[in-house]
């Protein structure tokens, strides 16, 4: 398969529908960055959006597969898609594995006795995908209240802290700033550390 071919493809069979990247990504369910890098031919579409996307632009699978109208499915084409399956499913087994490792880490820290009262992770939500990142999050947060747990954690994925954090400490080196999260993603501190603007007014 010739990514730039299928991303040529995409992109003109988008024009042709008069739809915008941001339209098309909405319909799919996925990031206006993502039809991008499709159409930039850096990457290419997951293998179980092809028949939505395909009915999205008027395309089949097969011309999908092959980057033009008409294409029909040859060997080697096929022996294609199934590496390119092969390898899209290993990348989602690695992520669900780390999100595995964490979960049990947790909960051989509660089959300890007696219950620790504080539970320490170091950057949980790294290698995690968005999905598994708020099922993992939501479990803490059930265990936070089921066993009066107070847990600290370390993560760099600042969209979840108004939702799962009571507190934040901003670290570099020494505490920058110490509140509740939409006091320290808005405060000077944090724009200085990461050059980026959320709290309110702001933009992430």
């Amino acid at each position: 398969m010739d990514a730039q071919k299928t991303g040529t493809l995409i992109a003109q069979a988008r024009r042709e529908r008069g739809l915008t990247q941001k339209e098309l990504s909405q319909a799919l369910h996925v990031s206006a960055q993502a039809v991008s890098k499709w159409e930039r031919g850096l990457n290419f579409p997951d293998l179980s959006l092809l028949e939505p996307l395909g009915d999205c632009l008027g395309l089949t699978v097969s011309e999908l597969l092959s980057g033009q109208r008409g294409g029909e499915p040859r060997e080697e084409l096929l022996l294609d898609s199934l590496r390119l399956l092969m390898g899209q499913a290993g990348r989602k087994l690695r992520r669900w594995r780390r999100l595995a490792q964490v979960c049990l880490g947790v909960l051989l820290a509660l089959a300890l006795e007696p219950v620790p009262h504080i539970l320490v992770l170091d950057e949980p939500l790294s290698g995690v995908d968005i999905e598994g990142e708020h099922q993992l999050l939501e479990m803490l947060d059930e265990l936070r209240t089921e066993y009066d747990l107070s847990i600290l954690l370390s993560t760099h994925d600042f969209a979840t802290l108004g939702q799962f954090a009571d507190k934040v400490i901003l670290l570099n080196k020494r505490v920058l700033r110490m509140g509740p999260p939409e006091e320290v993603t808005a405060s000077p501190e944090f724009y200085e550390t990461f050059h980026l603007r959320m709290g309110k007014g702001g933009e992430s």
